[in-house]
């Protein structure tokens, strides 16, 4: 079988050439999805050269249909032999065939909507959508534990995360009478779901969705929480092959997007390499004189990534960010050494694949898609690795959305 593409106005032409069977079905469908995350959600089949469609083939076409439509996009079979549209239309899926062959989808592919501001930057392009001008984010420090000391008997503190308020930083579920203390571990927390790594040894994240009457909580040992709503989004995606946004780059353009010195985000994106940490034992367990801070005691309680990780998976990334280093929200964040002033802390859960949407999308809807659609797969504190030579540099994105927000200093308190 041979696949070919055609970029048109309105859509991307594909074009198959031999026999869709259980044989040639798979690679089918991973070229299409190729394609969508390449960001192509407009998609016309040419069958004209199609030879052969098997039940295998239909359950192919009907897979990257969904798919489709799931991100708002659409797909037609078009000049469609008779066999074709026979067993499609005998199989119930009629509705597929461009019976007009028409032109009719989104707009041009691998552009941007004309109504929001469009930068470019190093292969990337940026569009910035103005969700609400006056909107704000307030944030508070809660727990405030200093790294590597023992954790006094009732320190953390429980808190409720409903879907107007995000966070990240160090917690579990429960209290301290059913084993708080042996499980704490980095969290992200958004749109009244919760994602985190249990100190307790184990290396799989665990999560908690919000529905209904349930709210999920934590006990929290340090955490940043906002609360409030978002005044930007900013949708970026590649416009030459290899290109990607570092997160100090993606931090910048928000600042400047939001005419701001310091704001909260979050992000769903494709990953292009993610470099951080985890901890891997629960500070709950340093006791007095544990070295847990000290090298090489420190390879105990925390893991390092040993190369740029998670490539092609989806990140919810969550994150406060300044670029002042006398700012009040200075004090609670490191500074990204490769940028003077600049001061970011960000948590990030890693999930399979999932294409988003083009344009304006809603974040809790997408960050609960997330969560419902597959488990997490890992969760980082992300870092800068500048070691000469041998460092990793930044985690960087390929394509997606982060949202911003400013922060008023005003608002900066400690719980």
């Amino acid at each position: 079988m041979k696949i070919s593409c055609n970029p048109c106005e309105h859509y991307l032409e594909v074009t198959v050439e031999g026999r869709l069977d259980a044989t040639w079905a798979q690679p089918f469908l991973d070229a299409l999805r190729d394609v969508l995350r390449d960001g192509r959600h407009h998609i016309r089949l040419d069958a004209s050269a199609l030879e052969y469609l098997s039940s295998a083939g239909i359950r192919a076409i009907l897979q990257i249909h969904r798919e489709l439509a799931a991100v708002d996009g659409s797909f037609k079979i078009r000049h469609a032999a008779p066999f074709v549209s026979e067993a499609l239309s005998m199989s119930g899926f009629g509705q597929l065939l461009d019976m007009e062959e028409t032109q009719s989808g989104g707009r041009r592919q691998g552009t941007v909507g004309s109504s929001a501001a469009v930068e470019e930057h190093e292969g990337i392009a940026i569009e910035n959508l103005l969700l609400a001008p006056t909107a704000g984010l307030a944030l508070r420090r809660v727990g405030g534990w200093q790294p590597w000391q023992p954790v006094p008997a009732g320190f953390c503190r429980e808190m409720a995360f409903p879907g107007h308020r995000f966070a990240l930083g160090i917690g579990a579920p429960g209290n301290e009478t059913d084993g708080l203390r042996e499980r704490l571990g980095e969290f992200v927390a958004a749109a009244g779901c919760i994602a985190y790594l249990p100190g307790d040894g184990f290396e799989a994240p665990d999560y908690l969705i919000g529905a209904e009457q349930f709210v999920p909580s934590l006990g929290l040992l340090d955490a940043l929480v906002c609360e409030g709503e978002f005044s930007h989004l900013l949708r970026f995606s590649p416009q030459q092959r290899g290109a990607n946004l570092s997160l100090s780059r993606l931090v910048e353009h928000g600042l400047d997007s939001l005419h701001a010195d310091a704001m909260g985000f979050l992000v769903i994106a494709e990953i292009d390499g993610l470099v951080g940490a985890a901890l891997s034992r629960s500070p709950g367990l340093i006791g007095k004189d544990t070295q847990a801070g000290r090298f090489p005691d420190i390879r105990d309680w925390i893991t390092f990534c040993g190369e740029r990780a998670h490539a092609t998976e989806q990140a919810l990334v969550v994150g406060v960010a300044c670029r002042r280093s006398d700012h009040p929200v200075a004090r609670w964040l490191p500074a990204i050494p490769s940028k003077i002033a600049l001061h970011c802390h960000a948590h990030a859960a890693v999930f399979p694949f999932r294409p988003l949407p083009q344009g304006r999308i809603e974040m809790r809807q997408w960050v609960r898609n997330l969560f419902e659609a597959g488990e997490p797969k890992a969760i980082l504190h992300l870092l800068e690795d500048d070691r000469p030579a041998l460092g990793q540099g930044q985690s960087a994105f390929v394509r997606g959305a982060c949202w911003c927000g400013p922060l008023d200093g005003k608002e900066v308190v400690a719980a």
